[in-house]
């Protein structure tokens, strides 16, 4: 598997450095304080799967990769896995990657930022979402597919964002295991459980293709 994970960054090394600076620009967000925290705890992740996950499966689709990968003496769960396991490295490494630059910004008395980690779990389920669903539409069907996803995940992710804020400007009293950090962990859970159903379904359909 580590192979496979080492062959997508060495293929799309451009891509990973494109992506790397792209982030940059996304980073730059959280610099003006919380109010824009949550674009950047979006962006970079978002950017850097993009570039590395996206770029990876569109070079795939387009080459009709998978017959050659199905012909090698590899797993086949993991060519479907290790798609995964970048989505993790990805968002792992974006969070890391903003915290520590922003500790180091914070103590230069540059950044207004102080993290979130009640926001940051919510982002992180959105985008463990949005990761999933990409990539079993891709496994089941083909890139242009997965790109289409996009769009329906970003709405659904505001669309539950604007729920909340309306719930507490119209004070709307909702059980307090929805409330305050309890729901962003419950949804992470939940985002966390869908993800592992997810590379499952994504490993029978990959299986199934001709």
């Amino acid at each position: 598997m580590l192979n496979l994970i080492v062959k997508d960054l060495v293929f799309n090394a451009r891509q990973v450095l494109i992506g790397l600076l792209m982030s940059m620009f996304g980073f730059l967000t959280i610099l003006d304080g919380p109010k824009y925290a949550a674009i950047g705890l979006f962006m970079v992740p978002a950017l850097l799967f993009s570039q590395i996950v996206g770029k990876s499966c569109y070079m795939e689709d387009k080459d009709n990769a998978f017959k050659f990968l199905k012909s090698l003496p590899i797993s086949k769960n993991n060519v479907v896995i290790s798609k995964y396991v970048e989505c993790i490295i990805t968002l792992v490494c974006s969070y890391v990657f903003m915290y520590l630059v922003n500790l180091a910004l914070t103590s230069l008395g540059l950044s207004k930022y102080v993290f979130n980690f009640n926001l940051v779990a919510y982002m992180a389920s959105v985008l463990l979402l949005y990761f999933s669903v990409y990539l079993w539409i891709f496994f089941k069907y083909n890139f242009a597919s997965a790109q289409h996803s996009t769009f329906f995940i970003l709405m659904g992710s505001v669309a539950f964002y604007k729920i909340q804020d309306y719930l507490k400007i119209t004070s709307i009293k909702i059980p307090g295991f929805f409330t305050g950090i309890n729901t962003s962990y419950t949804l992470f859970a939940v985002a966390l459980a869908a993800f592992i159903v997810l590379i499952k379904l994504s490993i029978n359909a990959f299986l199934a293709k001709e």
